[in-house]
């Protein structure tokens, strides 16, 4: 998270930033966040998936700031190149903020063809901004196998990042028509004064997936801008992570255990 708090902060207003973590993982986050303000920690009571934190952070934006527009950044992210990624996602913030431009994925240029991650199908150019055109989506590839992998790589397919730019309340939409038993759900829970009993509103949440409930339901209100070759890697499993330190030629002795552990538990 840290890194992710640091990244953002180079391109956006810290004071603008809203940071959305899981009660259970408070022994890890509490350092991380020293020195943000309360009102910028919305603190779910148990884990219920990433639509159930997208649309929390998202319903308090839009009582703050209904027309503002918002990018999303998870926190497991990489990125070698760092000052293109924050390029792309200034470039589509310039198209997301136009009223009839649907929310804007941003895909990385695959360098290999991996099963682990999901892929964008771009179809359609819709505009071009910056000299960087912005497709519509044609179709999600979630983890293919390595035959289709390989297939996707080859058409040109972009490996999705799952960092989305776009208005407030163009995601709102796109939520309340793909998930309205998400979406009501909260509305039922959400008091006079715009606040939520989240206690109780996550007792009776299903879990629910951004990608697979959300985003595969609704490729023709996305736009993907390619970010290009910015060294993108998802760090949510642990062979990703020593991967890239191993990458990165920095060694520790955590590192050097858990390859040991590894090897002795085939």
């Amino acid at each position: 998270m840290w890194a992710t708090r640091q990244r953002a902060a180079r391109s956006l207003d810290p004071d603008q930033t809203l940071f959305v973590v899981t009660r259970a993982h408070e022994r890890y986050y509490t350092d991380e966040l020293v020195g943000v303000r309360p009102s910028q920690v919305l603190i779910q009571p148990d884990n219920k998936g990433t639509a159930p934190a997208i649309l929390l952070s998202l319903l308090y934006l839009n009582r703050l700031h209904p027309d503002a527009s918002v990018v999303f950044l998870p926190s497991d992210h990489h990125y070698v190149d760092e000052l293109g990624f924050l390029d792309a996602v200034h470039r589509a913030f310039e198209a997301a903020d136009r009223p009839t431009q649907p929310a804007v994925l941003l895909g990385a240029s695959p360098t290999h063809a991996e099963v682990g991650y999901g892929w964008i199908e771009p179809g359609p150019l819709v505009e071009t901004t910056g000299g960087n055109g912005i497709f519509r989506v044609e179709r999600f590839w979630e983890k293919p196998t390595l035959r289709v992998a390989q297939a996707l790589l080859n058409l040109g397919c972009l490996w999705n990042t799952f960092v989305m730019v776009g208005r407030v309340r163009t995601f709102l939409d796109m939520i309340q028509k793909a998930t309205p038993q998400l979406y009501g759900a909260f509305h039922r829970r959400e008091t006079a004064f715009g606040r939520f009993d989240v206690e109780r509103l996550y007792e009776s949440l299903s879990p629910a997936d951004f990608s697979r409930d959300i985003l595969e339901r609704s490729p023709a209100d996305l736009g993907v801008l390619n970010a290009g070759s910015v060294g993108w890697s998802d760090l949510g499993e642990p062979e990703r992570v020593v991967g890239l330190m191993t990458q990165l030629d920095s060694q520790c002795d955590w590192l050097k255990n858990w390859q040991f552990s590894q090897a002795h538990a085939r």
